[in-house]
């Protein structure tokens, strides 16, 4: 496992848990997690939607040949997505205002 990817997912931990407190952090890293190893592992194995890839034995430990740290890589790239989404998108609130900022964050 590496520890640069570690310390950084632990920054991003810490910076969203003092900023949305640690029910909403813990939710969010739930689905962004789960979303993004099921996105790793279909991908790995179909190539959609990201092209023919494969993951070797050097990253370990793996789940179903996905390495459990690469959705932790995904979770160092939700503030950088988030800036990229806001300033991009004018200020709103509601319902369409979330849905195009969470689709547009997993774009960026």
């Amino acid at each position: 496992m590496s520890v640069g990817v570690l310390m950084q997912g632990i920054a991003v931990l810490a910076i969203l848990a003092s900023a949305w407190g640690w029910r909403k952090t813990i939710t969010s890293f739930a689905i962004v997690g789960v979303l993004s190893y099921f996105a790793e592992f279909i991908g790995s194995k179909t190539g959609f939607p990201f092209g023919a890839y494969h993951y070797t034995n050097v990253l370990q430990p793996q789940l179903g040949g996905v390495p459990l740290l690469i959705p932790l890589a995904w979770m160092m790239m939700l503030p950088p997505a988030w800036a990229v989404a806001r300033s991009l998108l004018p200020e709103g609130e509601g319902l369409g205002m979330r849905v195009k900022y969470s689709l547009l964050s997993a774009l960026a």
